[in-house]
């Protein structure tokens, strides 16, 4: 049986991305391709953000004729996304106060500043959210697989929150064990620092794939049998546009391919919603997300030099992933919980 021609797009996406990241293997080891520092604009490194555009947009058009993709593009309305609308106004938001006040962009992004103790509650209110959601799930009688995989979700944002700050380590004054000093590259209580580079990396790239790719292949993997269980675990589709938001939010890690590639598919995924869209107030709305989405990343890229620490992007990056996942737990409550009203 042929593949399906969006499977096709898709893997042949994957399939230049693999290219364009080998030969940058096989010209600058593996060191380069993770290497972090103000975006370079050289002509190598623009032809390698075109051909991972070129990547990207064919990713994205796979993804966009899936029949999740036709489905969100059928049924589409401004009252589904006026909430990542709001999201994206304040991920630009963000990015101005970084170019307008950088000095007050620093003050929030710091340790124990507002921006990385608000990632920490957000993950511990998704953490309760999630709880109660699985918990309305086994109250319906329906399969209990997801109520364990809500529980392992939940499980997860807790254990991420507590990284972020630290395991409280700084609340209560707990000195870093010796031994930890030695391996983790800031010398604290966590557990992500000893590899941090890499793991932020990780966590990026799932953060993305989870929010950003999932719900627009649920269709193509609930054919799969031993995943046809897992479909309350699924996010709309629409959720794909907070995925866009955090993406957009790259200045000392754009030269890392992994994290060009998902803004480039949040910006084709965007711009052919809009090209497909007929309602007028919608195609508005579709056309302020991909404003804001390339006037974010592009403020952000543009004034890097201007950050006192070149990591402060990445603070509020990660702010705007629990975000997503809050938004994310509040939808699988308020449908189990619709669930278990028709039981």
């Amino acid at each position: 049986m042929p593949l399906p021609k969006h499977l096709i797009y898709l893997i042949s996406g994957l399939i230049l991305f693999g290219i364009i990241v080998f030969l940058q293997l096989i010209l600058l080891g593996i060191n380069d391709i993770f290497a972090e520092g103000l975006p370079e604009l050289s002509n190598v490194q623009l032809l390698k953000s075109a051909a991972i555009a070129i990547a990207g947009g064919m990713i994205a058009w796979g993804l966009m004729t899936s029949e999740t993709g036709r489905e969100l593009r059928a049924n589409l309305t401004i009252q589904k996304i006026w909430l990542p609308c709001l999201i994206s106004s304040l991920g630009l938001c963000f990015a101005l106060l970084h170019y307008l006040q950088p000095q007050l962009f620093w003050e929030f992004a710091k340790e124990d500043g507002p921006i990385e103790n608000a990632s920490a509650y957000i993950y511990f209110i998704s953490t309760i959210v999630c709880l109660i959601a699985g918990w309305l799930h086994y109250q319906s009688k329906h399969a209990p697989a997801p109520t364990f995989a809500f529980c392992g979700l939940a499980a997860l944002f807790f254990l991420i929150g507590m990284e972020e700050i630290s395991w409280f380590q700084r609340v209560f004054d707990i000195e870093t064990p010796e031994f930890l000093k030695q391996a983790n590259d800031q010398e604290e209580l966590n557990f992500h620092n000893f590899g941090t580079n890499k793991v932020e990396n990780l966590y990026y790239l799932a953060a993305y794939c989870f929010i950003g790719i999932l719900p627009l292949l649920r269709h193509d993997l609930l054919r799969l049998k031993w995943l046809q269980g897992f479909e309350p675990l699924f996010p709309s589709a629409q959720l794909f546009l907070l995925a866009a938001v955090f993406a957009a939010y790259n200045c000392d890690m754009w030269n890392i391919p992994f994290l060009q590639l998902p803004f480039f598919i949040s910006v084709f995924l965007i711009l052919i919603l809009y090209l497909s869209s007929q309602e007028w107030i919608l195609k508005g709305s579709l056309l302020y997300c991909l404003t804001l989405t390339l006037t974010t990343q592009g403020i952000l890229m543009l004034n890097g030099d201007s950050l006192i620490r070149i990591w402060d992007v990445t603070e509020y990056k990660e702010l705007f992933i629990p975000i997503a996942f809050l938004v994310y737990s509040l939808e699988k409550l308020t449908e189990n919980h619709s669930q278990l009203k028709k039981t």
